[in-house]
């Protein structure tokens, strides 16, 4: 293989490489503006939808809420929720 052959070869890859972390610095800025529909909704009680589970929220933040877990609370910021359901708006167990 000849100088030149590498040469294009590696400039090849570095192209690739520069689109491809451009594309996950687009993603990532578009998770971080991703809009927080619930934040002013959800109250100490509430229901809170994270990662496919429901969990009964123990305390409101500015930034992120507190839930109950298993065995002890857990933090989970407002982008992560993807439902609510108020404390008297939940008549059975939540699937």
């Amino acid at each position: 293989m000849t100088m030149d052959l590498w040469a294009i070869r590696m400039l090849i890859r570095r192209i690739d490489i520069e689109a491809r972390l451009r594309h996950w610095h687009e993603v990532g800025d578009r998770l971080i503006e991703r809009p927080t529909n619930h934040s002013s909704a959800i109250q100490k009680g509430d229901y809170v939808r994270i990662s496919g589970h429901w969990r009964k929220v123990a305390r409101v933040n500015q930034k992120s809420v507190t839930v109950e877990t298993e065995s002890t609370t857990g933090r989970a910021a407002y982008y992560d929720i993807t439902d609510h359901r108020p404390a008297g708006g939940v008549d059975g167990p939540l699937p």
